[in-house]
Order: structure tokens, then C-alpha cells, then sequence
């Protein structure tokens, strides 16, 4: 990718690109640098997608076993205090999603709220259910 910008993005627009690090100068079309920077930004691809290829196998494995792939709990669970890698469901939470959940399959989106139930005093989600 990095090949794309430096023979091609860069002249085109009349951008000079120099990695000191590397020696390499893009006016310099004679430079060993180049060489080498290509070298290099072929090995750096190369690593990143082995990273990308071994996080997927990582993650597909903690799916299976049933292990969470995000920190963040999700709304409705909360994390178990006695093992954070298992969700416990949160009552509270839970009946909000069920409601949200009966306003769906009644084919009202999330966005309508159900203003009979709160204007007839029941306002709470529990006494809706």
C-alpha cells in the first residue's frame, strides 16, 4: 500500500515524501533507499496482515467458547463478580429490552414511544409489561 503512495499518490501531486529513518528520499529515484523501503514495507505488510490473521483465529476460539470478545457489557447484562469473563442479566435492564423487544414485533420502531401507557399513569416499563 505503502508503494501505491510513494510511486504513484505522491508525484502526482507534486509531494516530496523522505523517511530519514529509512535513507530513502523519493527524488532520489537512483537512491538504494528506495530498495530498501520497498523491502521493508513489504515485510511491514506482510507482519500486519500475520497480526490481523492471528487476532481473527484468537477471537473465532474465544467465541466458540462462549468467552465475550468486548470489554463493554453489553445493555441488559451486567458483568458476574465472581467471573468477568460471564454475563449475568440485569433485571432492571432486562425489562426495558423485552419491552423495546414486544414494541418491535408489534412493528413500532424504537423511536415511537408509547405515550398511552405513560399518559394513563402507569410510567414505568415493569407496569407496561
Amino acid at each position: 500500500m505503502t508503494v501505491l503512495y510513494t510511486n504513484i499518490t505522491f508525484p502526482k501531486h507534486g509531494a516530496r515524501y523522505i523517511a530519514i529513518n529509512d535513507n530513502f528520499d523519493i527524488s532520489d529515484r537512483n537512491s538504494m533507499g528506495i530498495d530498501m523501503a520497498s523491502i521493508k514495507n513489504w515485510i511491514k505488510e506482510l507482519h500486519a496482515r500475520d497480526t490481523s490473521r492471528e487476532i481473527r483465529v484468537v477471537n473465532k476460539s474465544k467465541g466458540s467458547r462462549g468467552i465475550p470478545l468486548t470489554t463493554n457489557v453489553p445493555y441488559g447484562y451486567m458483568k458476574n463478580p465472581d467471573d468477568p469473563t460471564r454475563w449475568l442479566v440485569d433485571e432492571e435492564a432486562a425489562i426495558v429490552v423485552k419491552y423495546t423487544f414486544k414494541m418491535a414485533m408489534e412493528g413500532r420502531g424504537w423511536a415511537e414511544p408509547d405515550c398511552n401507557a405513560v399518559d394513563q399513569g402507569q410510567g414505568t416499563y415493569s407496569n407496561i409489561l
